[in-house]
């Protein structure tokens, strides 16, 4: 196998997941607009774009021998790779707090449901 068909293989497979988690908030946020879903889609598409821009951009800018040149960009893409994390685990973390929430409610519901419906049934 080409040296050249293995890394174009080894990215396909980094970028996989994060190609899942992606679609996978997308499709949350064309389900649901809610604030966590508009966070984490944010977070996880510019965290994809970040983790591209890293596989192809910085080895074309090492086989150039200009990747000093660039080196000031280097750390404003790490900011904005931070920026995309700080989004998706807030996103993620709004998500978890409000389902537990919503389980919560439910519960209580049900509970207060089964404790009304105590008095309610008869067993004549």
């Amino acid at each position: 196998m080409d040296p050249s068909e293995v890394i174009i293989i080894r990215t396909f497979q980094f970028l996989l997941p994060q190609l899942f988690i992606v679609f996978a908030s997308l499709y949350f946020l064309y389900k649901t607009k809610y604030t966590e879903a508009i966070l984490v889609s944010i977070g996880s598409i510019i965290s994809l774009i970040v983790s591209i821009y890293y596989m192809i951009v910085i080895p074309i800018l090492f086989e150039k021998n200009i990747y000093e040149e660039y080196r000031h960009l280097e750390t404003i893409i790490s900011y904005i790779s931070t920026i995309s994390s700080y989004l998706f685990a807030a996103g993620f973390g709004l998500l978890v707090f409000n389902m537990i929430k919503k389980l919560q409610k439910m519960k209580d519901t049900e509970t207060k449901e089964n404790l009304f419906s105590i008095g309610r049934k008869s067993n004549f």
